[in-house]
């Protein structure tokens, strides 16, 4: 990809944060480990966006009849 790896990890850790990927530790046969990340299933992610709209047309709302 030609990236930096802290971009690389930053990237990831969001993805992770967001509950987007999950991360799978394999250990490696001479010792030491590595991680592999996999996108979750389409309906687990269309239902974390599905939340995020609706919190934020909440706090949108609210912020509009305070206003």
């Amino acid at each position: 990809m030609g990236l930096d790896r802290t971009t690389i990890q930053r990237a990831l850790s969001g993805l992770l944060d967001k509950g987007l990927v999950k991360r799978i530790q394999r250990n490696l046969k001479g010792g030491g480990y590595v991680f592999l990340y996999k996108v979750k299933e389409k309906n687990g992610i269309k239902e974390i966006i599905q939340e995020n709209i609706h919190e934020w047309y909440k706090s949108v709302e609210k912020m509009i009849n305070k206003w």
